[in-house]
């Protein structure tokens, strides 16, 4: 029992994101009805037990690995339990909080938990606290808050995560069940945050053939450019203008400007008023019209300048440049961070071998700029795809500070 108060105290010292929600005076360690560490986690409806990992990224530094192998009947077909170890009375505020993160799907994209439940241990299972979250690849607490229906005496109750809602892998960290008693103020507990916008889908090219047709005479003077710079020509499967720019998030603007230092004459400048909790929360996206085969490799070539950065570099920061899917799962056929300089047009290069077939309508050029509050133009970009057997070391590249 000595250990199990010392790792309590040790995990509960450092509850950084719910240490706030106590009332002035309160021992935090008074509050809990669970024992916290990552190991308590224990899984049913899987086939083997969930791996013990070292993570120092996380508090305490161990989580445990879940595996789910394919989408269950339903989303408690496997399930994370913690067993609730006191007594909880009708009418206490109760806070179920749990350090998790994505293992798989890969950075980027999430992994989906439908159920956090507080529930009883045996049939019919009825719940007072329930709610869901999608979980991302970085590690961060997640939660569910209720009011007890009626008493609960030792090891009646269980913390349960619902876990079977698709092919996936989640890290659990260590979990806090609180309670908070009966007169504590709900409304100050924490709450999940929502998921992070996902890129809209950009629009299917009727006829890609006659618009690329047009782009490519529109813009033959700066491809001719490019191409001395390549192996082969390529194809144009994008139209470059920034007309075709859009923008997705929250806190984030476009408006089209004049400018003259780039091809079109036209730029668009767009803003992200306030840093989001992740970069690919807020960005830009522009429609790919043509097909883009598994093996192709695909050449991507952009102007940009910033107006406004949030860094001590004073440079605009594009997390991701992406030639990638426009629905899940999301996959990109060339993506490179940029660094932007301020007040000064630079070509950026970037360049891949797609690992999947990309259908024409079913793709887009997406830069994931919610990373800091900047403002950055960007001019025309133009995505080549340059057939099968082109090694991305052949192409132009930026030079990286």
């Amino acid at each position: 029992m000595v250990r199990v108060f010392l790792a309590c105290m040790a995990f509960c010292l450092t509850l950084v994101p719910i240490a706030s929600v106590r009332a002035e005076g309160d021992n935090i360690l008074d509050k809990l009805v669970n024992v916290p560490a990552a190991k308590s986690w224990v899984a049913q409806g899987l086939n083997q037990w969930p791996e013990a990992i070292d993570d120092p990224a996380v508090q305490g530094g161990q989580a445990m690995r879940f595996e789910i192998k394919d989408k269950g009947a339903d989303p408690w077909s496997v399930s994370a339990n913690v067993s609730i170890v006191k007594p909880v009375k009708a009418g206490d505020v109760v806070l179920f909080a749990f350090w998790a993160r994505a293992q798989l799907p890969l950075e980027g994209q999430t992994a989906s938990i439908p159920g956090i439940r507080i529930q009883e241990a045996n049939a019919p299972y009825g719940a007072f606290a329930q709610d869901s979250a999608t979980v991302t690849s970085k590690w961060a607490m997640y939660y569910a808050s209720g009011v007890a229906d009626k008493d609960y005496k030792p090891g009646t109750l269980v913390a349960t995560l619902q876990l079977a809602a698709g092919k996936q892998s989640i890290d659990l960290g260590p979990v806090f069940v609180l309670d908070f008693g009966p007169d504590y103020d709900k409304s100050k507990l924490p709450h999940n945050q929502p998921a992070p916008a996902a890129a809209p889908a950009a629009a299917p090219v009727a006829a890609p053939s006659g618009a690329l047709r047009d782009a490519e005479q529109r813009y033959a003077a700066e491809l001719a450019k490019l191409r001395v710079l390549l192996p082969v020509p390529g194809v144009l499967i994008n139209d470059p203008s920034v007309a075709t720019l859009g923008v997705y998030g929250a806190d984030i603007g476009k408006e089209l400007i004049a400018a003259a230092d780039v091809p079109g004459g036209r730029a668009a400048r767009i803003r992200v008023e306030k840093k989001q909790g992740d970069s690919f929360a807020s960005g830009t996206v522009m429609p790919i019209a043509a097909d883009i085969r598994k093996g192709d490799t695909v050449f991507i070539a952009f102007y940009a300048r910033a107006i406004e950065a949030g860094n001590e570099a004073q440079s605009g920061v594009i997390s991701a440049m992406r030639a990638q899917m426009n629905h899940a799962p999301w996959a990109a056929a060339a993506e490179s961070a940029v660094q932007v300089p301020q007040n000064q047009w630079q070509l950026f290069y970037i360049s891949g071998v797609s690992g999947v077939d990309i259908p024409a309508g079913s793709g887009m050029l997406s830069a994931q700029i919610g990373g800091q509050k900047q403002v950055i133009d960007f001019g025309p970009a133009f995505v080549l795809d340059l057939g099968a057997g082109v090694a991305p070391s052949r192409l132009p590249a930026n030079k990286v500070n």
